[in-house]
């Protein structure tokens, strides 16, 4: 039986989380060892006599093979600490998950992941340039980690997904419960271009606000830099940054207006010693990576109208929704719908994570 079916054991033990688990597991050197420990042989390690108790108890109740079978047919692979391919970065962490659960593919090598965090109510300023710096990530290469929530995650996952490369999605639930739903279809296209879903959760714990915390750590741990592109001053981003000051990671953060509410957050980590960065270049510097920008020369498509020239020269600047597209053009909305469509059909352009057009420069 695989030794991560053990660790899968002890993350359904009641009130034993990683902390408990880390003592176990350093003391004994092996999650087998834990499960066949008697009762006065677990009380060696230093954990109470209640949390003995309970593996004791859970021994009775729990039926490993039924559990191995379970993950078997969902396809849920584990990862316990004790193995050498747990990701090497977030073994560093004081509190390291014990297990983690994941679909597809998940590497021990950390040194090119980022984490992208912000707040999930965004503005049209956190979105363009959430998309901005992720999609320069993926283009060069970066894996971007975040928690697939909606607003700023999302459109850092949506970035990596466009130009199909790989990012991971850690949840605050168990890999069974995606949270929320909507974002269902974008996970399984994070698999599709070789990314992965991963939780520390047991597969059927449904989403909840006290885990999300605990999702942030992991989120992290995971990266060797957190950049934070919209955050207000109390929000899930701002724990993540915290927690990856605490993890001795680097923060960066993308400034904001003084009287934009939303920028609130980011513009205090700032003022904390976090790493401003308006540009790419900025976070690809952290890496020692020379942006590599895609030039207007990639765009081979040619316009068959002057509607179309008029949208594909707007775009090529930055990406921009219908609205503010008939706000410049002023070609009628009804006209400039009917070339976004087909335009999109055709590929020359595709929308991202908020709903903006962009060109398609794959």
């Amino acid at each position: 039986m695989d030794q991560s079916i053990y660790a899968h054991f002890l993350n359904l033990v009641p009130q034993v989380g990683a902390v408990k688990a880390r003592i176990l597991a350093d003391y004994f050197k092996s999650f087998k060892k834990i499960y066949q420990a008697s009762y006065e042989e677990l009380l060696k390690s230093k954990i109470a006599e209640k949390d003995a108790q309970r593996i004791i108890l859970a021994k009775e109740n729990v039926n490993l093979t039924e559990e191995a079978a379970m993950l078997k047919t969902k396809e849920i692979k584990m990862v316990d600490y004790l193995n050498d391919d747990y990701p090497t970065l977030l073994k560093e962490i004081s509190d390291p998950p014990m297990l983690l659960y994941y679909f597809g593919t998940l590497s021990r090598d950390c040194s090119k992941n980022i984490a992208i965090v912000g707040t999930r109510n965004c503005t049209e300023y956190g979105l363009k340039n959430t998309h901005d710096f992720a999609n320069a990530m993926a283009k060069n290469d970066l894996v971007i980690v975040s928690g697939l929530a909606l607003g700023i995650d999302a459109c850092a996952h949506q970035a990596s997904i466009n130009n199909k490369s790989k990012t991971i999605a850690v949840l605050g639930s168990g890999l069974l419960h995606i949270a929320p739903a909507s974002n269902f279809r974008m996970s399984q296209e994070i698999l599709r271009y070789g990314g992965a879903i991963v939780s520390e959760f047991p597969p059927d714990l449904e989403p909840s606000p006290g885990l999300y915390p605990r999702r942030n750590r992991v989120v992290a741990g995971l990266s060797k830099a957190v950049l934070i592109t919209e955050a207000p001053r109390r929000s899930g981003a701002l724990i993540t940054a915290f927690l990856a000051l605490e993890q001795n990671r680097d923060v960066l953060a993308i400034p904001g207006d003084i009287d934009r509410l939303k920028s609130i957050g980011a513009n205090h980590l700032i003022r904390l010693g976090a790493k401003a960065v308006l540009e790419p270049d900025d976070v690809l510097e952290e890496f020692s990576i020379k942006i590599n920008s895609p030039s207007n020369s990639e765009i081979s498509y040619k316009p068959q109208n002057v509607e179309e020239a008029q949208i594909i020269e707007l775009l090529k600047k930055s990406p921009l929704s219908a609205e503010a597209l008939n706000q410049v053009l002023d070609l009628g909305i009804m006209t400039l719908n009917r070339n976004l469509s087909l335009l999109e059909i055709k590929s020359v352009l595709r929308r991202d994570a908020g709903g903006r057009y962009e060109l398609d420069r794959k």
